[in-house]
């Protein structure tokens, strides 16, 4: 699970890609408000596309291999 500090794609970009399968966006929900989760997940969207996989579970852990 990553936690804290995520406010964009890229953050959680970093944890899925460490290994997190879930991550927590609590803090950017408080200071960004709820327009941060769609821009999260867009994000991701895009990432995944240009990484070429099809489900963010492909992603999980590619940086730590």
């Amino acid at each position: 699970m990553g936690v804290g500090g995520i406010f964009s794609a890229e953050d959680a970009w970093e944890k899925v890609t460490a290994g997190a399968s879930l991550v927590q966006i609590y803090t950017g929900l408080v200071y960004e408000g709820p327009g941060v989760a769609k821009a999260i997940v867009n994000g991701l969207r895009e990432r995944l596309e240009v990484f070429g996989f099809t489900s963010l579970k492909q992603a999980v852990g590619t940086a730590a291999r």
